[in-house]
Order: C-alpha cells, then sequence, then structure tokens
C-alpha cells in the first residue's frame, strides 16, 4: 500500500541568528542523547518499538558565502538555512516537512490534504484512489495527474494486464485568458479553442481502458481514452459552445518476427464529434472528423551488427492531453546502422533522419531538417582508443502563404567534425589518462535577401593528462584548451589549467586547489585560483569549505562559502 501526500508552500516567520545556531543545537543534542540513553535494553526496546510503527528521519544544513567585486555588482554576505523533516507511520504514509530560508526569502512547506492519494494493493488487484497519476501511452494518456480512481488486475493465467480509469484532469492554471473562438463565436467545436479556465469554470473528465497482452518476445495493447471538457461559467453564452469532447484510440504491438528481426508499431486515432444545435439547450453529436497517426519501427540484429528504420507520422490535429510535450505536425523518418568489426576492434554507425512540418500547409513557412552523421572507433590496443565523428545538419525553410516565396527561402548548413585519441595506463601503483581531441565547426545561412552571408568556422584543440598516485591518495588533473575563431583572430584563447586533490583520511574527507589561466591576443592576462575542503564526521554531519580569487581583465574577484550539514 502506498499513500501519497503532496504539498504547497506557505510563508512562515524568520529565523534569526541566534536561534538558526539554536535549532541546530538542539538537534544535535537530541540525537546525541537518542543514541547514548539507547544503550539501556529496556529503552532501547521502546525507541524500537515507536521506531516500528513510526520514524523520523531528514537533515538540517546552513551555509554562510561572501563575494566580492570591485565594480561592487554583487551582494557581499550571504547565508541560507534549511531543514527537512520526514514523518513516516505505518510505513505507508509520509509525511513531509520543509523550511528555507536566506539572505533572499523563507519558506516553509507542509504536507497539504488536499491532495490525497492511495494505491492499496492486493495481490494481482491494485486501485488507485485520490490524487494519482497513470499512463497509458505517449499519444494518449501519459503521467498527467487526475483525481478520481483506476482499477489495474493482472491475470497471469493469460499474460493479461488490465486497466481502467475515471477521473477529473482539470488543470487549473491552463490559461487566463478567451481564445479568438470564444469572442468571435468561430468554431466552437475546435479541440485547440481555449476557454477560460479556473477550478471552478473547468472540468475535464476522463475515463478509458487499456488491455495489454505479454509474452517472452511479443506484446499487444489495446487503448481506448474519451475526455470530455466542460465550462459552467455563467458569463460565457450558450450560443458559444461550452463542450468540447475528443476520444482517442491506440493500438500497440512489438512482435519478433524471429531471432534477428523484430517489428514494433504503434497506431493511434483521434475523434472529434461535430455538434448540431437543435435547441437554445440540446445540441447532438457525432463523431465525423477524425486524425490519424502512426509510429513504426523495423530492427535486424546479428551479432555485433544492427540496422534500424523508423518512421513517425503526427497529423497536425492529433490532440491528447496526455502528452503536454507531444510535438504535431510532424512527419519523420530515420535510419541508424551500428557495425562491430574485427571482433569489436573497430566500430561504425551511421545514423540519418528527415523531418519535415506543415503537413496541411496552414502555418506560415514549412521546414525541413536533414540530419546525418557517420562515427567511426578503432581500439588500437588494450591501452589506446582512436574515434572519428562527422555530423550535419540542414534546415531549409520556405514560406508558404506569401507570393515570390523563392525570394525569402532560407537554407541553414551546418557540419562538425572531430577527432579524439585517448591513453589509458594503470598499475597497483599509479593510474594515468591522455586525451587528445579536436572538433571544427562550419555553419553558413544562404537566403535569397542576402546574398554573400558570413560563415562562421570554429576550431577546439584540447589536450588532458589525469594521474592519480594510488599509495598517496593523490590526484593531478591537468589541461591545455585552445579554441580559434577563424573569422576573428582577436578572439583565439588559451585556457591552461591544473588541479590537484588529495584524501587526507579513511572516511573520504579531500582537500583540492586548482588553477587557471585565460590567454588571448588583444586582452591581458586572466587567471583563476580555488581551494576546497570537504569531510564527512560521524557519518552524519559533512563540511564543505571552498575560496576562489579571480582576476580577468584587471578586475578582481573573491568568493567563498562554508556548508556544513547534519543528517538524522
Amino acid at each position: 500500500m502506498i499513500i501519497q501526500i503532496k504539498y504547497q508552500p506557505n510563508n512562515c516567520y524568520f529565523l534569526g541568528n541566534t536561534f538558526r545556531i539554536l535549532l541546530i543545537s538542539i538537534f544535535l543534542s537530541l540525537n546525541l542523547f537518542i543514541n547514548s540513553v539507547a544503550q539501556d535494553s529496556c529503552v532501547y526496546s521502546r525507541i524500537s518499538t515507536i521506531n516500528k510503527y513510526c520514524k523520523i528521519s531528514g537533515g538540517l544544513n546552513y551555509g554562510i558565502s561572501f563575494q566580492q567585486n570591485q565594480n561592487n555588482l554583487l551582494p557581499q554576505n550571504l547565508w541560507n538555512f534549511s531543514a527537512n523533516i520526514n514523518i513516516k507511520v505505518l510505513n505507508i504514509l509520509n509525511l513531509p516537512f520543509s523550511y528555507t530560508a536566506s539572505s533572499q526569502n523563507k519558506q516553509f512547506n507542509k504536507p497539504a490534504f488536499s491532495r490525497f492519494g492511495i494505491s492499496p494493493k492486493y495481490k494481482n488487484l491494485t486501485v488507485h484512489l485520490g490524487y494519482r497519476t497513470l499512463s497509458f501511452s505517449e499519444f494518449t494518456l501519459a503521467s498527467l495527474m487526475f483525481k478520481g480512481f483506476a482499477v489495474n488486475y493482472i491475470l497471469k493465467s493469460q499474460n493479461l494486464n488490465i486497466t481502467t480509469i475515471y477521473g477529473n484532469f482539470t488543470q487549473p492554471d491552463f490559461t487566463s485568458q478567451p481564445t479568438q473562438a470564444i469572442v468571435n463565436n468561430q468554431d466552437p467545436t475546435n479541440p485547440y479553442a481555449i476557454y477560460p479556465s479556473n477550478a471552478e469554470t473547468l472540468k475535464t473528465i476522463g475515463k478509458g481502458i487499456k488491455i495489454s497482452r505479454q509474452t517472452i518476445s511479443n506484446s499487444y495493447s489495446i487503448i481506448f481514452f474519451n475526455f470530455l471538457k466542460q465550462y459552467n461559467n455563467d458569463s460565457l453564452s450558450i450560443q458559444n459552445l461550452t463542450i468540447q469532447q475528443n476520444s482517442l484510440f491506440s493500438i500497440e504491438a512489438q512482435q519478433k518476427i524471429s531471432s534477428r528481426l523484430s517489428f514494433n508499431s504503434n497506431f493511434f486515432l483521434s475523434l472529434f464529434p461535430d455538434y448540431s444545435k437543435l435547441s437554445e439547450l440540446v445540441y447532438i453529436s457525432s463523431h465525423s472528423r477524425q486524425s490519424t497517426g502512426w509510429n513504426f519501427s523495423l530492427k535486424y540484429s546479428l551479432k555485433n551488427k544492427m540496422l534500424s528504420i523508423n518512421h513517425l507520422h503526427i497529423p497536425s490535429d492529433y490532440f491528447s492531453i496526455g502528452a503536454p510535450f507531444l510535438q504535431n505536425n510532424l512527419n519523420q523518418y530515420s535510419i541508424s546502422l551500428n557495425l562491430g568489426l574485427f571482433k569489436n576492434l573497430a566500430s561504425f554507425s551511421i545514423n540519418s533522419g528527415i523531418m519535415q512540418n506543415n503537413l496541411d500547409n496552414k502555418l506560415n513557412n514549412t521546414s525541413k531538417r536533414i540530419i546525418s552523421s557517420i562515427q567511426a572507433g578503432i581500439k588500437i590496443s588494450k591501452a589506446v582508443n582512436l574515434s572519428i565523428i562527422y555530423s550535419n545538419f540542414s534546415l531549409y525553410s520556405l514560406p508558404v502563404r506569401i507570393e515570390f516565396t523563392d525570394s525569402v527561402r532560407f537554407l541553414q548548413v551546418t557540419e562538425n567534425a572531430g577527432v579524439a585519441a585517448n591513453f589509458s595506463k594503470q598499475n597497483n601503483k599509479i593510474q594515468q589518462n591522455i586525451m587528445l581531441s579536436g572538433q571544427y565547426q562550419k555553419a553558413r545561412q544562404i537566403q535569397r535577401t542576402e546574398q554573400n552571408m558570413p560563415t562562421n568556422q570554429l576550431v577546439n584543440l584540447s589536450f588532458n593528462y589525469n594521474l592519480k598516485i594510488k599509495k598517496l591518495q593523490l590526484a593531478i588533473n591537468s589541461g591545455i584548451n585552445k579554441s580559434i575563431n577563424l573569422n576573428t583572430q582577436a578572439q583565439n584563447l588559451w585556457l591552461p589549467s591544473i588541479r590537484l586533490s588529495k584524501k587526507i583520511c579513511k572516511n573520504g574527507g579531500e582537500i583540492a586547489g586548482s588553477t587557471m589561466l585565460y590567454l588571448s591576443k588583444n586582452s591581458t592576462v586572466s587567471h583563476s585560483q580555488s581551494i576546497s575542503y570537504n569531510n564527512t564526521i560521524l557519518k552524519k554531519i559533512n563540511i564543505n569549505l571552498s575560496y576562489q580569487l579571480s582576476n580577468r581583465n584587471n578586475n578582481m574577484f573573491t568568493a567563498g562559502s562554508a556548508q556544513i550539514s547534519y543528517t538524522f
């Protein structure tokens, strides 16, 4: 049985410095007292009995920091405090409390029983009551919170999984203003027409069922989901239709045709009703409009070789309340080939895809994107690896709602090429790694209205060397990075850096220091140094200290921080 409590933030009082220190002292003293008295067998028995039914856990964190800039544009001193306490009753009820305060604001969060949900389970039956989230599929219902009930039953003998759901999917802050469809009384049955909505005026009632059957190699699912949006605001005229209805139907299949070939398919259908007005209070509807989409993929694998082909089609008018990040108006093809050669000493992969929008030519522009990449890897020895990559991104955009479209068409092409070599070696005493890499990027834009647009070319070179001396628990990380802009030589930049870190105790305590230089042709030498320390005491108290000093173009900046946290 699972019980979930969601909470909402409320303001709370300010914690002064003295009170914060006192509160931390109380929690530390309380924890030490409990650990000391628990040595007594009688007291220990009572504490164990209490912990069996009610467990309290959480942590405290307090930190201070300072920063100083010559321009005095940043705050000088900052502090922050946070406390988190969770009370767990009978191992099924969680009550989280939290308090945060800082130089800028403060906030207190507590459980709010207006967001109460429970999901009891008995054998193969699970019942969801209250505020819950469930997922049918990406194209129907995908993890959207609702208030209602759902039942899930697993019939193991037939490999069946059945889920039914009914609830209110109202989203209070969906929008705050009416659309033109209502203002001008145009197309009130448009599923994209957004009505004024809040918790009192909008109700979205959804109901559905999902039946799945899964075997060792195959799985099938049938989904039906229906939702009805109803607006109960007297300010809306009855002539402005205040009901929206949508039905979703989906069939999913994962079929293993042979030991090497598999096929996945997802077919989804959305039905919209057309309403006919019989009187001022009576409307009839029929599902006369529909929107159909699909997602198909074919995969072939043989030892170290794999070929994958995918096709996704989502029409412009497809609508689902369950997938907030679903991109409509999309047609996409992609292919992927991966090869392992010479007993996996070499690898080769090709990926390519084409994407197009504006399938119904109702948008102002039609865009086509072509993306392709080639990558090869060679394992020269156990210690040396080499990789090469090339990618190309092309964007073609053409307006469709104005004349002389050929004169304003837009083409963007971005090419990337890179090579990297890695050397690694270790033994009982040391571990070292060397990495060399180089990247080249070329980006150009072609537009009929602006001929001879500049082409941007960037080059990045880097060298990194990492050394770890195991006996001394010392690590050295060094590197040099050079960025070159072939269009403007003045922006060339060198970035040499080095970092040393050493463990000072067995429980993980570490002290580290680093320095970095910024070297360019037309600027003064800039640098940055930092030192940090972190340690854990008694497995419950964690301490972090840091200090930074930098000089960028004769602008001095210093910063430091100290954090202490305690968990119980």
